[in-house]
């Protein structure tokens, strides 16, 4: 494995450098198979990924792999989607003399697909989804090319597994930023109409939920139009203007509960 040796430690040192750095998981999954076809070459590549028990999310090489992706999808059934399952590598040496999946076997013949080796993404046990190769030859994926295969898969199955836990921390935290963003401006609508109706804090917000009930609108929407007209309003008796015709946000909350 020596003429591979240099080749696949410049790869997987890049695989694992790259991964936080992306923006979102389809741009992950690309680069994943770009390197996988860096370092086995001479093949076709894609990545099939699992979302709740169903293939979901991919990357391929080329047009030839999103084919036979959709056809496994359509089919329910293949060499990816058994590795997937079962969590064990899976070989089809000779498409010619296969048996498991007919159907998909004569659809990767009519392609040119000879041969095709599948590597399950396995983290902690789990199966996150399949490394699949694809190649023209029989017995493509042989010796050091299915050792090299192996290793690759195994270190892209953590940085895909990282990646996605990074991905899934940063919308969480813009989805915390936005609640306590919309608790605030809640608050502060809480306040105006507890100042104008001379409401205590509960009957303040029973009166922005009615509202929002009956308006038809998001709560914190319905917030920001009271808290936006009280600004609207103070700027203009700062500036000695009297406020427009509109209807103050306040008195359409007022309004629809009754």
């Amino acid at each position: 494995m020596n003429q591979y040796s240099d080749g696949l430690s410049e790869v997987l040192l890049e695989l694992s450098s790259f991964i936080l750095s992306e923006e979102n998981l389809s741009t992950t999954l690309q680069r994943v198979v770009e390197l996988s076809t860096r370092i086995v070459t001479d093949s076709e590549a894609g990545v099939l990924l699992m979302e709740n028990g169903r293939p979901s999310s991919t990357a391929v090489s080329s047009d030839l792999v999103n084919e036979l992706d959709d056809m496994q999808r359509q089919l329910g059934d293949g060499p990816c989607l058994t590795a997937i399952r079962g969590g064990d590598v899976v070989k089809a040496p000779d498409m010619t003399d296969e048996q498991r999946w007919p159907e998909f076997a004569k659809a990767a013949l009519d392609r040119g697909v000879q041969s095709m080796t599948c590597f399950p993404l396995v983290v902690r046990d789990s199966s996150l989804g399949a490394l699949n190769f694809f190649s023209a030859s029989k017995d493509a994926f042989q010796n050091e090319r299915f050792e090299i295969g192996g290793m690759f898969a195994a270190q892209a199955a953590v940085s895909i597994h990282n990646s996605q836990l990074y991905l899934n921390s940063v919308k969480l935290a813009e989805q915390l930023k936005e609640a306590l963003e919309s608790r605030a401006v809640i608050d502060q609508a809480k306040g105006i109409l507890m100042e104008r109706e001379g409401l205590d804090p509960d009957a303040a917000f029973g009166m922005l939920r009615s509202a929002s009930q009956n308006l038809n609108l998001k709560l914190r929407d319905i917030a920001h139009q009271i808290v936006d007209q009280r600004s609207a309003s103070d700027g203009h008796k700062s500036d000695g203007h009297k406020a427009d015709g509109h209807k103050p946000a306040a008195d359409r909350v007022t309004e629809s509960e009754r």
